[in-house]
C-alpha cells in the first residue's frame, strides 16, 4: 500500500513539474513587446498609416526626423500623457519605461528568453501600422547617396 501512495505522489509531482515548465515556456516565449513612437517630426499623426512604404520599390516614408515626443527641445513631460502617440505601450499615450527625454522612436521590452525585432514591417503586424521608425530614410538608408535619400540611383 505504501508503494501504491508514493507511485501516486511522484506521478502528481511529475505532473505539477510539467505544468510548472510548460507555463514557464510560454512566458518566455510571450516575453518581448515591440513599442513604436507614431507621431512624425511635424506632430502629425502616423498612427492610421496602412501604406506600405516599400510599395514604389522606393521606401516612402519621408520627412525630417521623427520621434520627437513632446516637440523639438521642449522640456519633458508626463510620460503617462506625451503629445505622441504610441502602440505598445500601457497606453496610447504613454511613452515606454517612462521615458521622459524629448525624443524616442522606438522600445523593445524583454520579459524573459526570446528575441524581438524592430521593423516598420513589425510595427504592421503586430499592430496594424506601419511605424516610421528612424530618421525617415536618410542616415540609415543604403541607397542615401549625393542625398538622394533612398531614391534608385
Amino acid at each position: 500500500m505504501l508503494k501504491k501512495t508514493t507511485l501516486a505522489k511522484a506521478i502528481a509531482y511529475a505532473l505539477a513539474g510539467v505544468a510548472l515548465s510548460a507555463g514557464a515556456i510560454s512566458n518566455a516565449a510571450a516575453g518581448v513587446t515591440t513599442m513604436y513612437n507614431l507621431t512624425t517630426s511635424s506632430g502629425d499623426d502616423n498612427s492610421a498609416n496602412t501604406t506600405n512604404p516599400t510599395a514604389g520599390n522606393s521606401w516612402a516614408l519621408t520627412g525630417n526626423t521623427d520621434g520627437w515626443i513632446y516637440g523639438f527641445a521642449t522640456p519633458a513631460g508626463n510620460p503617462a500623457n506625451t503629445v505622441a502617440k504610441w502602440v505598445g505601450t500601457t497606453g496610447t499615450r504613454h511613452a515606454p519605461f517612462g521615458y521622459t527625454a524629448p525624443h524616442l522612436n522606438w522600445a523593445i521590452d524583454f520579459n524573459g528568453a526570446g528575441s524581438g525585432e524592430i521593423s516598420t514591417f513589425d510595427a504592421f503586424n503586430r499592430y496594424g501600422v506601419y511605424a516610421d521608425i528612424d530618421t525617415a530614410r536618410g542616415a540609415w538608408s543604403d541607397q542615401a547617396l549625393g542625398g538622394r535619400f533612398g531614391l534608385a540611383p
